[in-house]
């Protein structure tokens, strides 16, 4: 008997996460909205900013550098 392969399973799982209420339970899907689908959450705020989020912090350290040099 073989091992199955579950690499695609994984990396769809990682793709969509279910979302969830407040209490912990899934969301159901609003059947009022044919274009978004309520169950799975969309990309954390941090994976969809990570490029503008980096440079704003380089920004800024680089501003203490050069503040705490001319001093």
């Amino acid at each position: 008997m073989m091992a199955k392969d579950t690499s695609k399973n994984k990396s769809l799982a990682k793709a969509k996460k279910r979302a969830r209420t407040a209490a912990g339970r899934f969301k159901a899907d609003n059947p009022k909205t044919p274009n978004v689908n309520e169950a799975y959450e969309s990309a954390s705020f941090l994976q969809k900013n990570w490029k503008g989020l980096l440079g704003a912090v380089l920004i800024v350290v680089i501003g203490f550098l050069i503040g705490s040099y001319n001093q």
